[in-house]
């Protein structure tokens, strides 16, 4: 699998703990950034790639360079487009680069998983299915309501 974190966001929902020169996802709010916490937990799959705008490249930089990777992995957007031209980007980019076929999954850089066993044997299942050409959809049971974030209904 080729992951992919989308590490995008104007740095405005925690001001002033996050701001547009430093957005949650590099603060250390959980005794280590959720980018570092997001590339941790996708490492075993396969070299993480960051879609960011240029705002963010000095930070993205120094965390590719911290963690060993290549800054060929990382897509720069000129502004953010909203999440579905990050993905249509960094799918063009696997088409040029002959991994069209590849599984590819996509993540969002400030997400919080604590139970990452959990995570990684649903990953796993969900890359067998997409190796079958299945679309895949992770996520988590909601507890109440809250259309701001999307969901899915399925039928019965």
């Amino acid at each position: 699998m080729i992951p992919a974190i989308l590490s995008g966001g104007s740095g405005t929902r925690l001001w002033p703990v996050s701001r547009k020169s430093f957005p949650k996802q590099f603060c250390d709010l959980f005794e280590e950034s959720l980018i570092q916490k997001t590339l941790t937990r996708l490492k075993p799959f396969g070299n993480p790639w960051v879609i960011t705008t240029a705002d963010s490249k000095v930070l993205t930089e120094r965390l590719f360079k911290e963690n060993g990777l290549s800054r060929e992995a990382i897509i720069y957007e000129p502004f953010g487009k909203n999440t579905a031209a990050a993905i249509g980007l960094f799918c063009h980019r696997l088409i040029k680069k002959g991994a069209a076929e590849e599984v590819a999954g996509i993540f969002p850089a400030d997400h919080l998983i604590e139970n990452t066993a959990a995570f990684a044997e649903a990953l796993e299942l969900a890359i067998t299915e997409a190796q079958h050409h299945f679309v895949v959809t992770l996520g988590i049971q909601p507890t109440f309501p809250a259309t701001g974030y999307g969901y899915i209904e399925l039928e019965q």
